[in-house]
C-alpha cells in the first residue's frame, strides 16, 4: 500500500517517483506499506548583529592639543561603550586620520562598534547625545543575521519541515487504521532565505529591522505499520 500527499504513484523497483512535475530518486519498496510526503515551512528572524559607528572630529592649532581632545572624547566614548554593554559581546575598534590644511591640524577619530542588542546602541547614542558636543557624531545602525544565526535559522526550519512531513504522515495513516513508524528517505528539496525588511516600516517606527524569512521544504517516506 502506498500513501501520496497529491499523488498515488505506486512505487517500483525500477521507476522514478514523478510527483507535481518533480523526478525523486529510486526506491526498493515494492511490496511494503508506506508513506509518501511532502512538508514545509518558513521562519522569520531578526538580525542579531548590530553595528555602528561613532566619529570624533577635532579641529586646532597645536598637534598636542587636537590628539589630546580626541583621546579624551575617545576615552569617554568607549567607557560609555563598556559600561551599557551587559551580557552582550561587545566589539570595537579605532581608526585615526591626520590632516594639516590653512596651518590647523585636523583629526578624525572612528570608533566601530559591533554588538548583539539594539539597546545596546540606543543606550551609547542617547549618553554620549546628551554628554558631547557636536564634534561627535553617531552614524545609523547596520543590523546583520550572523553566519551562526543562519545556520541555526536553516536548521530550525528544516526540523519544521520534516515535523510537518511526519504529521501529514499521521494524518494519511490514521485513515486507514494504521501507524507511522520511522522515516526510511528524507530529503530537504527547498533550502531558501528571503530579505524582508531591512530598516523602519514606516516612518512612524523608531526601531529598524532587519528581517529574514527562512523556507525549507522537504520530500519524506516512512513506512507504516
Amino acid at each position: 500500500m502506498v500513501f501520496a500527499c497529491d499523488a498515488g504513484d505506486m512505487i517500483e523497483n525500477s521507476e522514478r517517483i514523478n510527483n507535481k512535475g518533480k523526478t525523486w530518486p529510486k526506491f526498493e519498496f515494492y511490496g511494503k506499506d508506506i508513506a509518501k510526503v511532502e512538508g514545509s515551512s518558513e521562519i522569520f528572524i531578526e538580525a542579531d548583529v548590530v553595528e555602528f559607528t561613532v566619529t570624533i572630529r577635532s579641529t586646532k592649532e597645536n598637534f598636542e592639543e587636537v590628539k589630546r581632545s580626541t583621546s579624551k572624547r575617545a576615552d569617554y566614548i568607549l567607557y560609555i561603550v563598556n559600561k551599557f554593554k551587559i551580557t552582550d559581546v561587545v566589539n570595537t575598534q579605532t581608526h585615526q586620520m591626520l590632516s594639516k590644511e590653512d596651518g590647523k591640524f585636523h583629526l578624525i577619530y572612528e570608533i566601530e562598534v559591533k554588538c548583539s542588542s539594539f539597546k545596546i546602541f540606543e543606550d551609547v547614542s542617547n549618553t554620549i547625545t546628551e554628554k558631547l558636543d557636536s564634534c561627535v557624531e553617531i552614524s545609523l545602525p547596520r543590523l546583520k543575521h550572523s553566519s551562526k544565526c543562519q545556520q541555526e535559522s536553516r536548521e530550525t526550519a528544516v526540523r519544521l519541515a520534516v515535523e510537518n512531513a511526519r504529521r501529514k504522515a499521521l494524518q494519511m495513516a490514521k485513515v486507514s487504521g494504521q501507524k507511522v513508524g520511522g522515516a526510511v528517505y528524507l530529503e530537504e528539496n527547498i533550502c531558501q532565505q528571503e530579505l524582508i525588511q531591512n530598516g523602519a516600516k514606516n516612518e512612524s517606527d523608531i526601531k529598524p529591522k532587519c528581517i529574514y524569512k527562512f523556507i525549507s521544504g522537504v520530500f519524506a517516506v516512512y513506512s507504516l505499520i
